[in-house]
This record gives structure tokens, C-alpha cells and sequence, in this order.
């Protein structure tokens, strides 16, 4: 049983590992709706200014 699980520090590095790949994803997500939004923004901006 022991065996099949692993050792707790093995889940804890793991855990570590998936927590560190789920940041970089969080990470590129945020960057690329940042460069979807900006033109947007940067347009309702220029259109607010306009009038």
C-alpha cells in the first residue's frame, strides 16, 4: 500500500510541481486577456475622447 501511494514527500513535491504549473497557467491567462482587453480599452477610450 505504501508503495502504490508513495511517501508523503513525494505527494508534497507533486503537489509542489501541479501548484507551479497551475500559476503559469493562471499567469498566461491573465496576460493574454490583458492583450485582448487593451485595444478594446484603448478604442473606448479614443471614443469617449471624441465626443
Amino acid at each position: 500500500m505504501e508503495k502504490i501511494y508513495g511517501t508523503r514527500s513525494y505527494w508534497k513535491a507533486v503537489f509542489k510541481q501541479e501548484r507551479k504549473r497551475k500559476a503559469k497557467k493562471a499567469l498566461t491567462y491573465i496576460c493574454a486577456f490583458f492583450l485582448f482587453t487593451m485595444p478594446v480599452w484603448m478604442f473606448l477610450d479614443y471614443i469617449a475622447k471624441g465626443y
